[in-house]
């Protein structure tokens, strides 16, 4: 354990017991207001996970997939989220990565190579009008979140 006292300058000797209490003080105060604002912005979070979550309701029910006003666009669009596979579908996962040359360069696959990959398969098959036949095997389906983008009009 340290001794704090013995290895003190002369310069640090300078320093008086009643500054460094209010300097502590001062850091009790400003981690206070820190985490007053982190709790702040959950809050803001939350509500704004609501609110947009209720726009999206309402777009969809109007079968609209986005909105304009006069400052911004509000765009409804899906985040799809491929998981890395379990142990029972890695074998099929790896064969068909072996099967495409590129199971090296993926072989330590992190979740947004993963997705990156999957997403590019899945948009180039939707072009190519082959998107009902392409599949990853061992991927499964992919987690689709609707989220909505907002762009200044």
């Amino acid at each position: 354990m340290n001794d704090w006292n013995a290895d003190l300058s002369a310069a640090a000797k300078t320093i008086t017991v009643d500054e460094l209490k209010v300097k502590c003080e001062s850091v009790s105060i400003l981690r206070a207001a820190y985490d007053e604002a982190k709790d702040k912005l959950k809050e803001i979070e939350n509500q704004l996970s609501v609110t947009e979550r209720e726009l999206i309701e309402m777009l969809d029910s109007l079968n609209m997939k986005s909105f304009k006003t006069d400052k911004y666009n509000y765009i409804k669009s899906v985040r799809r989220l491929w998981r890395v596979p379990r142990e029972g579908d890695r074998k099929l996962f790896f064969d068909y990565l072996k099967e495409k040359g590129i199971f090296d360069s993926m072989i330590t696959i992190n979740s947004q190579t993963l997705n990156s990959y999957a997403k590019n398969v899945f948009e180039t098959a939707e072009r190519e009008g082959t998107l009902l036949e392409t599949s990853i095997p061992g991927l499964g389906e992919p987690e689709a979140t609707p989220i909505l983008q907002v762009r200044k009009a």
